[in-house]
This record gives C-alpha cells, structure tokens and sequence, in this order.
C-alpha cells in the first residue's frame, strides 16, 4: 500500500474510532520545508506540537523545543545553557521517583540523523510520516492495537505502555518498530 493510500485509510480512523482529537503525522526531516509555517510562539514543551498539528501542519526546528526532556527524546542536541536546567529537571524526577536514577541513560531518543520535525493532521501531511501519533481513550486505544496486530495471546509483541514522558513513545515506536503508548 503506498503512503497516498494509506493516507486516506488513516484519515478515515477519526471517525471510525470516535476519535476526539486528530491523528497526527510527524515526520523527522533533513531540511526546513518551504510554505509550512513555524509555531508563532514559544512553547513549554514538544508535546504542545502535538495540540497546534491537530489543525495544522507546521515545521519545528531544534531552537522550537523548549523542554530539556523533549529535545533529548526528539533527538536534538541539547544546547548547553539548557544543560544546567536539564540536570535540574531530572534530579527533580529522580528525587520524587518518577524515574530511579539508573534509568537516567536508558531514556530514549530518536536515534536518526534530522534537521527539524513537520508535524501535522495525518491525513494532511506533505511527506510520509516516520510516526503516527493517536491521542485517545482506553477502549479507543484497544481497538487501534487489534488493527495494528499488536495484541496476541501468546510470542506476540504486544503494545507497550507506561507513564513516563508521552513524548518518549515516539522515539521507542521507531527502535522497536511496534507501537508504543504513554498513560501519561
């Protein structure tokens, strides 16, 4: 199936699942591309992308992320006035043990080489998405892990979940190549 085809199936899951949010398409860039616009305003984190690519698609370059976490697991090289604040925010997640320390190597990145991230409604994005991120409810989630054959009663994969920083599925779902989910 190619990614035209596959577009339109995709858009169609909105309604079919009763989704209330849109599927989003986000895709890991070499280069800025032209005629999409940048967000307009800072943001706290990566994961506020993720509202403004339910109406519209957008391009985001690395100095776009504010949050330390977020521009670790989206795979940008943190700039190093942010490094003080990072060493903050995850001795702070460690102190309330929201992580254990000796997870602090182990949070996941992705790991391809890009300029930039396009965000945007799946099925408006300009260029085949390397992920495509669904913000939903349990039973709506269930349903989307039986289309994607990742739920199996015995060898299978299954779907992954946990709480920790939503935007760390993102990177997981593209290592392992299964779907990933965040309850956070």
């Amino acid at each position: 199936m190619t990614w035209e085809e596959m577009r339109q199936e995709l858009a169609n899951l909105k309604t079919a699942l009763s989704l209330d949010h849109t599927p989003i398409g986000i895709a890991f860039v070499p280069e800025a591309l032209s005629g999409l616009s940048r967000p307009d305003r800072p943001v706290p984190s990566g994961c506020s992308f993720w509202r403004m690519a339910e109406r519209d698609v957008i391009f985001t370059a690395p100095e776009d992320h504010n949050c330390p976490i977020g521009v670790m697991t989206m795979g940008f090289q943190l700039a190093p006035e942010k490094e003080p604040e990072a060493k903050a925010l995850l001795d702070l997640m460690c102190d309330c043990a929201y992580i254990s320390p000796e997870e602090l190597s182990q949070i996941p990145g992705v790991e391809r080489s890009h300029y930039g991230i396009v965000y945007g409604p799946l099925g408006q994005m300009p260029v085949e998405p390397d992920v495509a991120f669904f913000v939903c409810r349990p039973g709506q989630a269930m349903m989307l892990a039986e289309a994607m054959g990742s739920v199996a009663w015995k060898g299978g994969p299954g779907t992954p979940a946990f709480g920790r920083p939503a935007c760390a599925t993102i990177p997981m779902a593209l290592k392992t190549g299964v779907p990933s989910m965040s309850l956070g």
